[in-house]
């Protein structure tokens, strides 16, 4: 079993880390007087903002909601996180070191596992990015192209494309030493009575991404006359806790404006 995060170091994470800059990942913030700050709340449907942040007491209160909380209260209920996942994700976007009242082995040992998982997923987001500029995937670029992104937008955003066949990235993936095992608990692939297959094919693919900007896991969009493959995101789980070059291709012309911009942010993280 994980040890408890001592008390000392979670009052360093509450202290390095302005609830205003986390919040502001996920909604926009703007003025509302007396040094707090007002948005649209993530947690239910409004047109008038209720959600408000004081910055000066690291604290969020949604009026709507009539709840409210800290910093790790907001990553815990927007991630789907538990209090000890989201003080852990928090620590290494602030540069926090923690320790464990008790079972540092076992903690050691998860925080390994769920090392392993984001390293594959950041294997695959590279995969994906690179086959978006393949032939293949013309069909994904000029969905994007006819919503305004180019390839400017792809590389900022981190879009891929994973291609039609059904082991490209699972054996890739066991190419650079992860294991089928690692690959299904992490959702990059599936069981098969003949082993583990690619869970996403001929699809583009937005990254998931922790608010540390860590890819933990990727939501499919319709791009392809022909869906295969799931249209659920991935998350890696971990126990208890838890972009490539090629010629200018003229699907996506130089200097082309968005009309719209969607961004890709972290905000699933290994459970």
């Amino acid at each position: 079993m994980a040890g408890r995060i001592k008390d000392e170091d979670i009052a360093l994470v509450r202290e390095r880390t302005p609830i205003a800059d986390v919040v502001g990942e996920y909604l926009q913030l703007r003025s509302a007087g007396g040094g707090s700050l007002k948005g649209l709340c993530p947690f239910h449907d409004e047109k008038s903002p209720s959600f408000n942040v004081t910055p000066a007491k690291n604290l969020w209160y949604c009026f709507g909601c009539n709840e409210g909380g800290d910093v790790i209260s907001f990553v815990q209920r927007i991630d789907s996180l538990s209090f000890t996942e989201a003080v852990e994700s928090l620590a290494r976007q602030s540069g926090v070191t923690l320790r464990y009242e008790e079972g540092g082995r076992s903690t050691r040992r998860d925080e390994g596992k769920r090392q392993r998982l984001l390293d594959a997923h950041r294997a695959a987001a590279e995969f994906y990015a690179e086959h978006l500029l393949s032939p293949e995937a013309a069909t994904a670029r000029r969905f994007l192209t006819e919503r305004g992104f180019n390839r400017t937008h792809a590389e900022r955003f981190g879009l891929g494309f994973a291609p039609a066949g059904w082991e490209n990235l699972t054996a890739h993936l066991r190419r650079r030493g992860f294991t089928d095992q690692e690959l299904i608990s992490g959702g990059l692939a599936s069981q098969g009575r003949r082993g583990a297959y690619d869970r996403f094919r001929n699809r583009l693919l937005w990254p998931v991404r922790e608010v540390t900007g860590e890819v933990v896991g990727f939501a499919p969009a319709s791009s392809t006359p022909r869906r295969t493959g799931p249209s659920t995101s991935t998350r890696p789980r971990a126990p208890s806790s838890t972009r490539g070059g090629c010629s200018t291709d003229s699907t996506w012309p130089s200097g082309t404006s968005p009309t719209r911009a969607r961004r890709s942010s972290s905000r699933a993280t290994p459970t």
